[in-house]
């Protein structure tokens, strides 16, 4: 089973989260590791040097959920 990235698809998407959205990872696996850099879909950078990201949110005011994907 997996897990699927989920945005809101309207005018306060950020340019991080349109890149990430529909984006599959296993169960209990990681979106992005520690250290990755998202790049926006304007070409502005995000710095993922906190943690390993394995659910939302993605950055402050983050509007972005997970949904499940069954086989």
């Amino acid at each position: 089973s997996k897990k699927q990235w989920l945005t809101v698809p309207d005018e306060r998407r950020c340019e991080w989260c349109a890149v990430v959205d529909g984006k599959q990872a296993n169960l209990g696996g990681n979106f992005y590791e520690k250290g990755d850099t998202v790049v926006g879909l304007e070409g502005g950078t995000l710095d993922l040097g906190f943690s390993d990201v394995q659910v939302p949110p993605l950055h402050p005011q983050c509007r972005c959920t997970l949904i499940p994907i069954i086989d």
